[in-house]
């Protein structure tokens, strides 16, 4: 799918991540797509991902964990990875926001699907930097029954070069 946002106010300061994220779950709904799937797969433009079935990885773990509600990919640059050692998954309350697998399940117990805008949906676009949204979207779901993880069986990582090089494109 590929959607474009012309207002004034995104031309000026961007969507930014989390804004982009609300804008393209409630395009979903909009099209009467959003049932049609189990989970969705939020990514940075930046975050990259070893050759590896990432999706199938992921759903696996959502699969055998019924109350885990958003997985993410570890990166080797975490020092959650060294927590992991030969578990494979662990419960967190961070996560980095650069890829999670939420379950469409928890978006409907936590977002705000009554005043579903870019700044009200699941993220809180009005926190432009997005400073401690991983924080909220775990609490909201942990107050709804649903963990959050991180995973070694998929490896993903941020390269911020995209950023310095290529800012203008992005």
């Amino acid at each position: 799918f590929t959607w474009h946002v012309n207002t004034d106010e995104v031309k000026k300061n961007g969507l930014r991540y989390f804004r982009g994220m609300n804008y393209a779950l409630i395009k979903l709904i909009e099209e009467g797509l959003f049932e049609k799937y189990e989970a969705f797969f939020l990514i940075t433009n930046d975050t990259e991902l070893k050759r590896t079935k990432t999706l199938e990885k992921l759903y696996k773990i959502l699969g055998d964990h019924p109350y885990l509600g958003l997985i993410s990919p570890c990166s080797e640059d975490w020092g959650e990875l060294k927590l992991l050692k030969e578990q494979t998954i662990k419960y967190f309350w961070f996560i980095h926001t650069n890829a999670y697998l939420i379950r469409k399940e928890m978006i409907k117990d936590i977002a705000n699907f009554e005043d579903s805008n870019i700044n009200t949906f699941l993220f809180d676009g009005n926190n432009f930097r997005g400073y401690g949204s991983e924080h909220e979207i775990i609490a909201k779901g942990y107050a709804n029954n649903w963990a959050s993880a991180i995973t070694s069986e998929v490896i993903a990582g941020e390269n911020e070069s995209y950023l310095i090089n290529r800012s203008k494109n992005i």
